[in-house]
């Protein structure tokens, strides 16, 4: 039995198994955000954000009241529609800017076992 998934696995999964993935779950959330973080893009520009009604997707998906989309905005002043992606989409795309072989910000792999992020470049102490 597998005991983690990578990065890479992780966002892949999230957008390729629409049957039996759900974007929505921690591990997709975590392999986001560390991909944003890879990229340097989540201080400023993306926002993870709890819709409180249905929105639409730039590519079209619906994003329903309740789950976590990702909004594109520089600063307070520069929100509008044309910039929300919902977590299967942002999966996608960071999966093929290749953010897993950018240096790791905070985790490498996801434990399956424990449900949580872990570095595999760290040695236990």
């Amino acid at each position: 039995m597998r005991m983690m998934e990578s990065l890479e696995e992780c966002l892949f999964r999230a957008f390729a198994n629409t049957e039996y993935s759900d974007p929505q779950e921690r591990s997709t959330m975590w392999a986001i955000l560390e991909g944003l973080m890879r990229l340097k893009a989540l201080d400023y520009s993306w926002h993870r954000v709890d819709a409180r009604k249905n929105h639409e997707c730039v590519r079209g998906c619906t994003i329903k009241a309740g789950s976590i989309y990702f909004h594109w905005a520089l600063g307070a002043w520069n929100w509008n529609e044309e910039t929300k992606l919902c977590a299967r989409c942002m999966a996608m795309i960071l999966y093929f800017k290749e953010i897993h072989l950018l240096p790791r910000c905070s985790y490498t792999h996801w434990d399956l076992k424990n449900k949580k992020p872990v570095d595999l470049t760290r040695e236990d102490p």
